[in-house]
């Protein structure tokens, strides 16, 4: 397999957020899980956003409000809800213009089109399922903000350079192939079936390869059965160890890889995958280490916009049933990501305004004014109907936008996050609704969800033929 066939098996989204038809459903034997990889090379494809941005802070209890800041100059605070969204007046110009660019209802919604492939009439107004052992392992994050920019991509026109990938990959692979214990591999460099050059190392027993697509250089080691070491050092992880406990076991491999790539990274972030048809454990376990100082969007998003290196542990051979193990994963892919530019170059603020605060976005949540619903508009249609008047966690997001090929990221907006437990899947997990509201203000909201009312009943209550 070589980094085009990865890019196409995951299709460039993170895991975590493959969604499912129903809590029952189960992936078919020999219908390999997305070896959570999908993040990682989702960044190295368009820049470093997966389909939708999540981290972990903290969490707010159950329908607590936090009300970031309010910007707007008022004397009277007696109704902090109703000045929430108000935006600062334009001093400059000595008036109350509005001086933000203005988001609208539909441009909210296009950030989410790239899981529905069935073209623009599929409704926004739903939720998806996620899955956790309680509401801490969701990652949502909470900040004291009074604002959060939205981003466009920049296209810096790189085209594909063999030269570069294999001075990227000759500088690395000697010193990873020596510390697993390999005679310094043979190496090809060629094309890839998408234009993108890859350096495949002969390495039996081995998937041992380079490649470049788009803004960055990776290089790629995993074995067959599954177990690497480096120096002797066995790289693992107790998925039952608190991300803590985890960071503190991981010290010792911390330091051969940073030796390996030449890199330090003080960060350290644990994404495990909890699917409704598991049996055993988390079915993946990323362990990702970065610098989240590099780049304002690491905070936010699931997979770092900056250099990183990624170990993803897989927990499952095929299928639910085919579980490695309740404890230890040792099924290792080891992915280090080298951005070819830097990333303030690639990614440009727009300025929508002050955050709206929690009791608008509260507002519209009970208005069912939200998005990021299913990809299936069938399954949307056939989801059972959750009222979010209490939730468990909220939290803020950037949620991505992408071409229709996925492999060119075009945009970043700041969303809320909202998810309330609606029922317990096979193994044992809660099982969370998941749904979104823009952070910021927007215009023609209402318009907009009528005119999705009046699609989806087109689509679902259109009396049948004959």
């Amino acid at each position: 397999m070589n980094g085009h066939d990865i890019l196409t098996e995951l299709g460039g989204i993170d895991g975590r957020f493959i969604l499912q038809a129903s809590p029952d459903a189960k992936p078919k034997k020999n219908l390999k899980r997305p070896l959570a990889l999908a993040a990682c090379l989702a960044v190295i494809v368009a820049g470093g956003l997966t389909g939708y941005g999540y981290w972990r802070t903290r969490f707010p209890a159950a329908g607590t409000h936090i009300q970031p800041p309010v910007t707007s100059d008022t004397s009277d605070t007696s109704d902090a809800a109703d000045t929430a969204g108000t935006l600062p007046p334009d001093t400059a110009g000595g008036d109350t213009a509005n001086p933000h660019l203005t988001l609208t209802a539909e441009e909210a919604g296009a950030a989410f089109q790239q899981f529905r492939k069935l073209g623009d009439a599929v409704p926004t107004r739903a939720y998806q399922k996620v899955y956790a052992p309680d509401v801490s392992f969701l990652g949502v994050s909470v900040t004291e903000a009074d604002a959060l920019p939205g981003y466009d991509y920049l296209d810096r026109g790189l085209t594909p350079d063999g030269a570069e990938l294999w001075s990227f990959a000759d500088g690395i692979a000697p010193r990873l192939a020596k510390a697993t214990g390999l005679s310094l591999p043979s190496a090809v460099t060629q094309e890839g079936p998408d234009g993108w050059p890859e350096t495949n190392f002969s390495a039996p027993g081995y998937l041992f390869f380079a490649f470049q697509n788009g803004n960055a250089d990776c290089l790629s080691l995993s074995h067959e059965d599954g177990g690497v070491a480096l120096n002797g050092v066995r790289v693992a992880v107790d998925q039952r160890l608190s991300d803590e406990q985890i960071d503190a076991a991981l010290e010792p491999l911390k330091r051969e890889l940073f030796d390996i790539f030449g890199v330090s990274f003080p960060d350290i972030r644990v994404r495990r995958n909890y699917d409704g048809w598991s049996e055993h454990g988390a079915t993946w376990v990323d362990i990702l280490l970065y610098d989240e100082s590099a780049h304002p969007l690491n905070r936010y998003l699931s997979s770092p916009v900056s250099d990183y290196i990624l170990l993803s542990f897989d927990n499952a051979e095929n299928y639910s049933g085919d579980v490695v193990s309740d404890d230890i994963l040792e099924k290792v892919v080891i992915l280090y990501s080298h951005r070819r530019v830097a990333a303030e170059t690639e990614y440009t603020e727009k300025d929508y305004g002050p955050l709206i605060g929690l009791e608008k976005a509260e507002e519209y949540l009970r208005k069912g004014w939200v998005f990021g619903g299913h990809v299936c508009p069938l399954c949307m249609a056939e989801q059972e109907a959750v009222v979010f008047d209490t939730y468990d966690a909220w939290g803020l997001t950037y949620v991505t936008s992408w071409n229709e090929m996925g492999d060119t990221l075009t945009g970043a907006l700041p969303f809320y996050v909202f998810y309330k437990a609606i029922g317990t899947s096979e193994n044992g997990n809660t099982t969370y609704a998941e749904t979104y509201v823009p952070a910021v203000e927007v215009t023609g909201m209402e318009e907009y969800f009528e005119s999705q009312t009046k699609e989806h009943d087109a689509l679902y209550n259109a009396p049948a033929e004959g």
